[in-house]
């Protein structure tokens, strides 16, 4: 179970960088570690809520790692909640608390970097409890499963028990019980008639309540009353489940009793919109902030859209929204008019109210150009390079061989461009040269580069003996299909040593998210560990050699 510990705060990190193959020098871990509770026994009341804290005391250990289960009697207590000390940064697993068995687990786990360890007594959580009846030296323990993890070693070698007596507290702790709820099945008011609700307690019913919600009151609530109440005014119409309670002096609540009805409304009134405004300041972006929307209706708003038409909209339109939108995206720049509407769940649809605004957009930057490869000396026999760059906003480049070439003159455009990652395969190259290339790029405005970007690199003349001996570049898979929040893991071998290498991978449309940037280890390798988040579909990645500039196979995996 150590290796649970170790494999939970691996993949609790969403690794983007490599891991490299590397022997990791552990310290000694001794079976010396001490789990113990804050206090030995505790003596209360019937009713009460009582603390009790785990410790962690390591011993000679680093302890990066703590499982915690415990036993209890849910006859005697109930477990009301689990809290993780601050001492650890991160929940591996629960908390889970099973009231019915009597038990409670949570793992915790120290997540830093650089890695920092548990070495002093420290709190491991919080278990909270409420006494629910008598009893002498009933035990909070640990059972043989709890342990705690030092460099992936298990170190517990003593589990010390916590135990607690209650005595009865003199008050009441008996809650009412409804005996019946009856009201109509149908009903074509929000105002319904309660036909009866009655309750009954050990001592007496000292207040009578209902609600829409299955969330038990608190005694303090808003709205009991001294009697039960005649009727209800439920929120909207619609199937509604009508739920009665009740409690006495003591404050102690009932189990809820509920029953059923159906509200059907007539409703032929169009909801009111009472606030439209948006800032009257003149705006550089097309994404206008709405500063109020507000609408009403005799029963209930359901829908809200802003609109640049006067014309209103069908009931059916997808636009509309649950909530009053707090921007609106115009559809181009200029003197704008924007139309607020809403409608009810009948598609009853309001009249309009507008607010205008002026958008002016002057976008004079060009694209910025960045992460040229290949750079340097490529090794001999290299026949093909990748050119490639990564522009900070969608743009369409193209290069030259020949400085200072106006953009619209150049005639070489990269074959994959028009967002952030450009690349342009460049053939028949040879050893012992020397090659430059200039890079112009132009985004949506029409801005371009005044300057070029360059991209120079040479072929060596003769393949020294480590290239000759340098193996086949390959990357690879885990796993060919896979599950969304299953781990997929990447490695690649082959690479230049100790060198960065960039990884791309195909979003859900087919396109390529700019490049990862990863080092590769001492042999030429990595590795990344990547828990999957994707929509489902087919997925695609390769790999640039950024000192060579030569790239993998594209290897592909399947989201189901």
């Amino acid at each position: 179970m150590a290796e649970r510990i170790i494999n939970k705060l691996l993949i609790s990190i969403f690794v983007l960088s490599a891991i490299f193959v590397a022997n990791i020098n552990k310290a000694s871990a001794a079976t010396n570690a001490t789990l113990v509770f804050d206090q030995s026994s505790v003596s209360t009341t019937v009713g009460q809520t009582v603390n009790f804290i785990a410790r962690i005391n390591p011993g000679t250990n680093e302890v990066g790692g703590v499982e915690l289960y415990i036993d209890f009697d849910p006859a005697v207590l109930h477990l009301e909640s689990i809290t993780r000390s601050g001492n650890f940064n991160t929940t591996l697993s629960g908390p889970t608390i099973n009231n019915t068995a009597g038990t409670g687990l949570i793992d915790a786990g120290l997540l830093t970097n650089p890695a920092t360890y548990i070495t002093t007594n420290a709190d491991v959580a919080t278990f909270v409890f409420t006494t629910l009846s008598t009893a002498s030296n009933s035990l909070i323990s640990f059972t043989e499963t709890s342990n705690a993890s030092a460099h992936g070693e298990y170190v517990v070698a003593t589990r010390i028990d916590s135990q607690i007596t209650i005595a009865s507290s003199g008050i009441d702790v008996t809650a009412p019980i409804i005996s019946n709820l009856t009201i109509p099945s149908t009903a074509t008011t929000l105002v319904v008639p309660i036909t009866t609700f009655n309750a009954t307690d050990n001592v007496a019913v000292a207040g009578y309540l209902l609600t829409e919600s299955a969330t038990t009151p608190s005694d303090g609530a808003s709205g009991w009353s001294v009697n039960a109440p005649s009727n209800y005014t439920f929120s909207s119409d619609g199937i509604k489940t009508l739920y009665a309670w009740a409690k006495d002096a003591d404050g102690n609540v009932s189990e809820s009793l509920n029953a059923s009805i159906t509200v059907t409304l007539a409703d032929t009134t169009s909801p009111l919109v009472t606030t439209f405004n948006i800032s009257s300041v003149i705006y550089e972006t097309l994404i206008i902030p709405i500063v109020t929307f507000t609408a009403t209706d005799i029963i209930g708003v359901t829908g809200y859209m802003v609109t640049e038409s006067s014309f209103a909209p069908s009931a059916g339109a997808s636009e509309w929204s649950s909530n009053a939108p707090i921007n609106y995206t115009c559809s181009s720049a200029g003197e704008k008019t924007l139309y607020a509407w809403a409608k009810d769940a009948e598609g009853n649809i309001s009249d309009n109210l507008s607010d205008n605004v002026t958008i002016i957009i002057n976008n004079i930057t060009s694209p910025m150009i960045t992460n040229g490869i290949p750079v340097g000396k490529l090794s001999s026999k290299t026949n093909s390079v990748n050119l490639s760059v990564i522009t900070n906003e969608n743009a369409i480049c193209k290069f030259s061989s020949n400085s200072n070439t106006l953009y619209d003159n150049m005639s070489a455009t990269f074959s994959t461009t028009g967002e952030t990652t450009h690349y342009h395969p460049i053939n028949g190259v040879d050893d012992g040269k020397d090659y430059k290339y200039y890079v112009k790029c132009k985004n949506s405005d029409s801005n371009v580069n005044e300057g070029d970007y360059q991209i120079s690199f040479s072929i060596e003349k003769e393949s020294s003996s480590d290239d000759k001996k340098k193996p086949k570049r390959k990357i690879s898979n885990s796993k060919t299909k896979l599950y969304k929040g299953e781990t997929l893991i990447q490695r690649g071998s082959g690479f230049s040593k100790k060198a960065d290498v960039l990884l791309y991978f195909t979003k859900a449309n087919g396109s390529y998210y700019a490049p990862l940037k990863v080092r590769t280890s001492s042999s030429g390798k990595f590795v990344i560990y990547y828990r999957v988040n994707k929509p489902a579909g087919k997925y695609s990645w390769y790999v640039v050699d950024t000192k060579t500039g030569k790239k993998s196979k594209i290897r592909s995996y399947t989201i189901k």
